[in-house]
């Protein structure tokens, strides 16, 4: 098989968008169809390499693994030792125990398999993940391993046995890319087989099926619509676009034409282009610069804990050091630090307890607090959830007890379709059911609400958020979406007002923007002060403006109550992160156990009425609201 610059360049234009997309450049939102594109090609050249030395009699499987093994081993296992060095130097315990056994599974080429199991609702961050990236290198290997074998095995049986094993091969893995991507997303992404179809439709290029391209102006709008469609994909999609399923076929047709315009020793203007020099150089070193620039990028972004700016984002310099394993080293690190970055990690039996609250069927709810009838509930998403332990605890001391109707990602709201890109159940049936439950509750007397309101109006769009859309199933604008969520948000008050119920609306906690424990461990460990951390009040009022005043405008009838745990967290300047030698978030955004008991003040007067228990264990009737004059100010 004769060089072909033009995939050189290809692998270029495959390779660049996919950095600058990990670079967090906004422009090439969808650049993560690089390693789409990386697929067709390897598909391609793999099966074209095998198919060729089969004609001549000279392939054989142990001198084709010999190969992949000099071309993929040192510069990955270089990278792997690059990693292992600053890992050691600046990960935390439970870090370094997390990147271990990454290694493990990279080293093993299983890291997609291993990325997919890790991910659920409290996996880590990205960037404490510097082998993320060898997800996509495992399912190459993985091809490597297996499709010779077979194709080596079904080349003996005639054409039409080896065609049809890749076409079929490519057909099965397809429908189960689009099938598994609205199922589950994450599997969808990351395992083998609902990514073959990309190696296989290399793969049937590589087997001729299509005529050969006789007429140039063929050739040119072949080419033209192969780059179209990638340029397309690469600025088109976001991180939301549900992916890889049919989506994915706009990159990967997009190479395939592009691959296909090339062949015969045919060129077109794309081609051209392609074969520059400086695509091509970039080409070259495309394994390595895909290896590499991952890696480089979470470990500057791990040091500098506020986002990267230019020269920020060149590579650390690498210094040496010795890891434990087992351990993860603790000792580097005071009792502090290793406190505080502790409070990133929720308790497994805790968080065993909290996942039944929410996976619990609303006309059955989990019940927090003491062994009384419950008297109060909750209703909210994840901030919600942040806030159960505090208040678990404060029900149990005061004899009184909470039916919880929480979800992830599901806003206490009415009549609003939520779409949730992790998994998670559909929301605006769950609410409704919610809503059933609470608003016919005889016993229920004060109904509690906590939500991360401006996820759902400010950030509708974001990937793996919930995406809030209109009655007819539209999407909406942020003007629109805070409109529709107004008009039900005031439906859901008024109709638990009118059903007796008191209701409680929890003014949002200040978003933080970053990981607090890391951030807050990282800056501990430096000697740094903790309140370098806090970030303005006047960036709380910007990100919540909408919805503060949505909440204002809630009314002031007797029925409400307003609490406001920003006025605990925040004075006239800045928001804390850190109190009593704790950090008060467990991420970016929600409250950690000490966070809500720090915040617990605040709620207090809503209990005020209820006397702790004495000679009767018997919840006291509803709450007598006293404050008809609630200050609606942030």
């Amino acid at each position: 098989m004769r060089h072909r610059a033009d995939i050189d360049g290809l692998r270029a234009i495959a390779v660049v968008p996919v950095v600058l997309f990990h670079a967090g450049v906004s422009q090439v939102s969808g650049g993560f169809v690089g390693v789409d594109i990386f697929f067709v090609i390897s598909g391609y050249l793999i099966t074209s390499l095998i198919l060729g030395e089969m004609a001549e009699g000279r392939f054989s499987l142990l001198s084709f693994y010999e190969r992949r093994i000099r071309r993929i081993f040192p510069a990955l296992f270089a990278v792997l030792a690059f990693c292992v060095v600053l890992a050691s130097i600046l990960f935390l315990p439970r870090e370094l125990q997390s990147f271990d056994n990454s290694l493990l599974a990279a080293t093993f080429f299983v890291s997609n398999i291993y990325f997919y199991g890790g991910n659920g609702y409290f996996a880590a961050s990205p960037d404490t993940l510097p082998l993320l990236h060898t997800w996509s290198l495992s399912i190459e290997e993985q091809f490597y391993i297996v499709f010779p074998l077979l194709l080596s095995l079904a080349i003996g049986l005639g054409r039409r046995v080896w065609v049809g094993l890749i076409a079929v091969l490519f057909l099965l893995s397809l429908a189960a890319s689009i099938w598994v991507t609205n199922v589950d997303a994450d599997a969808a992404f990351y395992l083998a087989p609902m990514r073959v179809w990309e190696l296989m439709l290399g793969a049937l290029l590589a087997a001729r099926l299509l005529p050969r391209i006789e007429a140039q102006a063929l050739r040119e709008m072949l080419a033209i619509a192969g780059v179209a469609l990638i340029a397309y994909a690469v600025v088109r999609f976001t991180p939301a676009t549900p992916f890889p399923g049919s989506a994915a076929l706009i990159p990967c047709l997009g190479a395939a034409l592009l691959i296909y315009a090339g062949e015969d020793d045919g060129t077109t203007v794309a081609a051209k282009a392609l074969s520059l020099w400086p695509l091509v150089f970039v080409g070259l070193i495309s394994y390595s610069l895909y290896l590499w620039h991952w890696p480089l990028l979470v470990f500057a972004r791990y040091w500098t804990i506020t986002p990267l700016t230019g020269w920020q984002s060149a590579a650390i310099a690498v210094a040496f050091g010795v890891a434990t394993a087992s351990t993860g080293w603790p000792t580097r690190f005071s009792r502090q630090v290793l406190a505080v970055a502790d409070d990133s990690i929720m308790p497994a039996r805790q968080e065993t307890e909290l996942r039944r609250c929410w996976e619990q069927p609303p006309e059955a709810p989990c019940v927090l607090g003491a062994a009384v009838k419950p008297n109060y509930a909750i209703w909210g998403d994840s901030h919600a959830i942040a806030m159960l332990p505090a208040l678990g605890t404060f029900a149990e001391h005061r004899g009184i007890a909470f039916e919880v109707f929480v979800q992830p990602g599901c806003p206490s709201v009415v009549g609003i379709d939520f779409r949730n890109m992790r998994k998670l159940p559909e929301c605006r049936a769950r609410n409704s059911r919610n809503f059933a439950v609470l608003e016919s509750a005889h016993d229920i007397g004060t109904v509690i609400l906590i939500s991360r309101f401006a996820l759902y109006i400010k950030d509708g769009k974001r990937a793996k958020r919930t995406i809030m859309f209109g009655p007819n199933g539209e999407k909406l604008d942020e003007k629109a979406r805070a409109a529709l969520w107004e008009r039900q948000f005031d439906v859901t008050i008024n109709r638990l007002l009118a059903a007796g119920k008191t209701v409680v609306l929890v003014y949002p906690v200040p978003e933080i923007g970053y990981d607090v424990p890391h951030a807050l461990s990282r800056t501990l460990a430096r000697g740094g002060d903790p309140a370098s951390l806090n970030p303005p009040l006047a960036t709380f009022q910007e990100r919540q403006d909408i919805i503060l005043a949505i909440l204002d405008r809630a009314g002031n009838s007797p029925g409400i109550v307003r609490v406001y745990p920003h006025k605990k967290l925040c004075n006239e300047e800045r928001c804390l992160v850190y109190a009593n030698g704790k950090a008060l978030y467990r991420d970016a955004d929600h409250l950690s156990a000490a966070g809500s008991e720090f915040v617990l003040p605040v709620f207090e007067p809503i209990f005020a009425d209820h006397n702790p228990p004495t000679a009767s264990a018997e919840v006291t009737s509803a709450l007598a609201v006293r404050n008809g004059s609630a200050q609606n100010q942030p």
